[in-house]
């Protein structure tokens, strides 16, 4: 059963995941709903042809049927037995009929039936579906449930969605089967109540999906009523390609990869004509389009050897010991054939139903695709090839700006290909020796095979050595986290100070009181600690709300904007550098790690701090995340029990990348490989050095100490499922999974305290956990306000603990603000001048007084600076007036809140 899943079913499923992961990241504005749709239209128009025919042989049926009505009446009639038996035969035979034939009527079902499994077990074990919402529908992974009906102890549940579908499923239904015989209608109606009870208790995205699909076939059946139903279909799949195209033109992105979706659509558009004026012009008798399949078929087995069995035993013999044993999978052998299977019913058995289904058109155009498609697999494998480097076990990449070469040997040159394969089929066509090119592909085959057999022999061989010394090959927990394993980077000194600032990327201020009423053993951890619960943030992202939380309120995005003739790049840095150069200029040591943005850079870049070589600045992200995988069970950057289920997926995507057009492959692996674990990696990649804070530390250093370490643990929501993170299973909702993060966070600083106190370096340290900006999430501190996403975004967490404080942990209500950090990190502070060394301004707080008020002016992100490089050449941020606000005294309440436009109309003065 497995090996007709991997063939049949598993081809269907691999394009929905394809279409869906395709949807959810480059259309992201139209949610999981629209990944649903453009599944279900993706499905119809590949599934449509198919259907057409299906539609063709049962019309002819009927119509045979009919023809051969009156006279099987009479011989039914008149002879009874074995007799009415031989004369019904003998009728059948003279008029070409079987009565088998029969099943022709039944043909578009099951047609259906490996689409149906394919989505069903696709979108009904989709975790995008879980908790996301549409419409009226809370839940798209549950079903449905507007009210229910109580019987006795009985609750019966009414769901609308099935009802609806099978509705639809009766109109189709009966505009398809106006004229048919009633068995055939009955058929049809039998078949939709099967679907209502298969699909009752289905998830409410998945029945949104058949409902959309029993629509399409509906519009389908009234289309096929009119004039020229398939100039009609081209046309709509012609314009939504369009769409599609208008769609990505109009997004930043690379050039060659816009070029390639415009000539895609240019192809749909005009592929009639191109049919008419090349494809017509020869293979015009039966003998020669016969002639064709051998060539489609040694095309499609050539690629389904090449990427199924030689590509994939490559890959697992560049490491059998890495997928050994990964979930309930012991031999790496099981991957090869998976892939082999898959790749056979993609280019041999569903390219073989369709050249058997269909007329002479396309029997004429699908040999020469597939030798074109072979062509261009093999040049992209063997020629135009990237050096991959590291891949993980979810075939993620270690470095993925390999697939970022645009050069043109990369570019034009691959275009060249198909080209020349296109113009040597035809000349092979016309010339009548397709037989040479069976030749030179079946030589491909033997060549392919030969590789593939060497390459899992020895995997084989690798893995029963492997698998004696299994047992040997695991690595303790004790020896994961041996010191030798860690670089000690953060030196602090048990008798000099210690000033270390931890910022939590956008930690979410009133989350700090839900964890310790969840968590109060960890109240204990923060003695001495001071929290500010009514603190702000200038802004609501890094870019704008992090360099005043570095630098003072000389940094805030309105005094960034004063300083005109200097790029915010320049100030930025400013920023990051400052406290690190007062600090060091009072004779204190200065670690830096991780700093926020720093030169403007998608990766960490530190140049910025190599004008300061007594400085240490450091990246740690990444540097421990195997080591965490390893002391949790997870590898490769999924739990251990998942590990086989993705290995055997995403191997199967990388090796059609491996085929692409070079300028595709990056956006496909972002959207089919890197898309479902990306966030799982990276935010891996981040929390595992927060975990591992206590062992990079050690206490060595004989002089005063300044540390800034940066985490971006609470900034990605996640649904953490870790054991040791204490964090539940449960898939959670939009704030609990912010939450989650948080709590993540705030468990892992409790770590680092103890450990801090048990190394009796507490006392003599200042520390400050400080947040950039809060996060647009529902609290019960702001359950007041209309919209409480809007306070709770500018509302960073804020804590404070002075050196030799041991009281309990305490509430302030001052007004703060993130940019108090600096002042307080100096405070008494003898050595250190609060002076700006870049500027030469004194540090204070300026908050805008007077009129009975204390506030400050804040500016959401605007739209276009998200990202680093779309600042990289301004000397300003887009403040927009309009969304700003003033804000003063008790951020808690509404009222002082004031929309900035409406405050600056009733006071005097320009707010800077």
């Amino acid at each position: 059963m497995n090996f007709l899943y991997y063939v049949i079913i598993s081809p269907i499923e691999t394009i929905v995941d394809w279409v869906f992961n395709f949807i959810l990241n480059k259309i992201s504005s139209i949610g999981v709903m629209g990944a649903v749709l453009g599944v279900s239209l993706a499905i119809n128009f590949l599934a449509l042809p198919l259907y057409n025919i299906a539609d063709r042989l049962q019309e002819k049926e009927r119509k045979i049927a009919k023809a051969l009505e009156f006279r099987v009446k009479r011989i039914k009639k008149t002879f009874k037995g074995d007799e009415q038996f031989m004369m019904l035969s003998e009728y059948y035979r003279q008029n070409n009929y079987h009565p088998l034939y029969v099943l022709r009527s039944s043909l578009s079902i099951l047609i259906e039936i490996p689409f149906f499994i394919a989505a069903y077990h696709y979108l009904s074990n989709n975790e995008a579906l879980r908790g996301a919402s549409f419409w009226i529908f809370s839940d798209l992974g549950a079903p449905d449930e507007f009210f229910s009906i109580k019987l006795g102890s009985f609750v019966f549940g009414i769901h609308i969605l099935p009802v609806l579908m099978t509705l639809i499923n009766f109109v189709s239904g009966a505009i398809y089967t106006k004229e048919a015989p009633f068995r055939e209608k009955a058929q049809l109606y039998v078949v939709a109540v099967i679907f209502l009870v298969l699909l009752y208790n289905s998830p409410s995205g998945l029945v949104i999906y058949w409902i959309l699909n029993n629509t399409f076939s509906l519009f389908k059946n009234i289309v096929m009523k009119m004039k020229n139903p398939g100039r009609i279909a081209h046309g709509a799949i012609s314009l939504l390609c369009w769409l599609v195209t208008l769609f990505i033109l109009s997004r930043h992105g690379n050039p060659a990869k816009k070029l390639c979706i415009v000539v895609f659509s240019l192809f749909v558009t005009f592929l009639p004509l191109l049919y008419k004026r090349f494809f017509m012009r020869f293979e015009t008798d039966e003998k020669t389009v016969l002639s064709g399949y051998p060539l489609l078929a040694l095309s499609g087995t050539a690629l389904a050897v090449l990427l199924g069995f030689t590509l994939s035993s490559s890959i697992i013999a560049s490491s059998p010991v890495e997928f050994s044993f990964l979930g309930d999978t012991e031999s790496p052998v099981s991957y090869i054939w998976s892939s082999f299977f898959v790749f056979a019913g993609f280019f041999v058995f569903w390219p073989g139903a369709v050249y058997r289904m269909f007329g002479e058109k396309v029997k004429r155009v699908l040999p020469g695709l597939f030798f074109i498609l072979l062509a261009c697999a093999l040049a992209n494998v063997y020629i135009f090839k990237y050096a991959y480097g590291n891949l993980s076990v979810g075939f993620t990449l270690e470095n993925d700006k390999v697939l970022k070469n645009f050069s043109s040997f990369f570019v034009f040159l691959p275009l060249l290909v198909p080209a020349a394969a296109f113009a040597v089929y035809v000349l092979a066509s016309r010339m009548k020796k397709i037989s040479i090119l069976n030749v030179c592909i079946f030589s491909i085959v033997l060549a392919e095979v030969a590789f593939g057999i060497t390459k899992t022999n020895y995997i084989k061989k690798a893995f029963a050595v492997h698998r004696e010394n299994h047992e040997k090959s695991i690595v303790s927990s004790s020896d994961t986290n041996s010191p030798e394993k860690f670089e000690k980077i953060y030196h602090l000194s048990k008798n000099r100070k210690n000033v270390i600032v931890l910022f939590l990327d956008r930690a979410i201020s009133s989350y700090f009181p839900k964890f310790l009423d969840e968590y109060p053993e960890k109240k204990k951890s923060f003695s001495g600690f001071t929290y500010y619960p009514n603190t702000l943030s200038f802004s609501t992202h890094t870019s704008l709300a992090a360099p005043a939380m570095m630098g003072g309120y000389e940094y805030s995005p309105s005094e960034m904007n004063v300083r005109r003739s200097e790029l915010l790049r320049e100030k930025h840095n400013e920023a990051i550098l400052m406290l690190p150069k007062i600090f060091e200029d009072a004779g204190f040591s200065v670690t830096v790690s991780d700093p926020p943005w720093c030169n403007y850079a998608h990766e960490q870049d530190l140049t910025p701090f190599e004008k300061y070589p007594q400085m240490k600045a450091y990246s740690t992200f990444g540097k421990y995340t195997d080591c965490y995988f390893k002391e949790i069970g997870m590898k490769g950057g999924v739990v251990n029990n998942e590990a086989d289920k993705v290995c055997r997926k995403e191997i199967r995507n990388f090796l059609v990348l491996q085929t692409l057009y070079p300028p595709l492959r990056s956006t496909f692996y972002r959207l089919c490989i890197a898309f479902d674990q990306r966030d799982d990696r990276n935010y891996y990649n981040i929390f595992s050095s927060l975990y591992y804070l206590d062992k990079q530390t050690d206490f060595s250093s004989e002089t005063d100490n300044y540390l800034f370490i940066d985490s971006d643990t609470p900034h990605e929501p996640h649904n953490l499922t870790d054991d040791l993170l204490r964090i539940s299973e449960e898939k959670a909702g939009f704030e609990q999974s912010h939450y989650k993060v948080n709590a993540a966070a705030l468990t892992q600083v409790a770590k680092f305290l103890d450990f801090l106190k048990e190394n009796d370096v507490y006392d003599n340290s200042r520390i400050i956990i400080v947040a950039d900006h809060g996060a647009a999430v529902k609290t019960d501190a702001f359950s007041s306000f209309e919209n409480p996403g809007i306070p709770a975004a500018y509302n960073p967490l804020l804590l404070f603990k002075d050196f030799g404080s041991k009281s309990e942990l305490k509430n302030d209500y001052a007004f703060m603000t993130n940019a108090d950090v600096p002042l307080l990190a100096l405070e008494n502070i003898s050595e250190a001048v609060k002076v700006n060394p870049f500027t030469g301004k004194e540090l204070v707080r300026k908050k805008i007084e007077g009129g009975g008020y204390n506030g400050i002016v804040l500016f959401p992100l605007s739209n276009g600076e998200h990202h680093a490089d779309q600042l990289l050449r301004k000397t300003q941020f887009t403040l927009d007036e309009k969304r700003g606000w003033f804000v003063k005294d008790d951020i808690f309440i509404p009222e002082n809140w004031i929309p900035l436009l409406q405050w600056k109309e009733n006071n005097v003065g320009d707010v800077k």
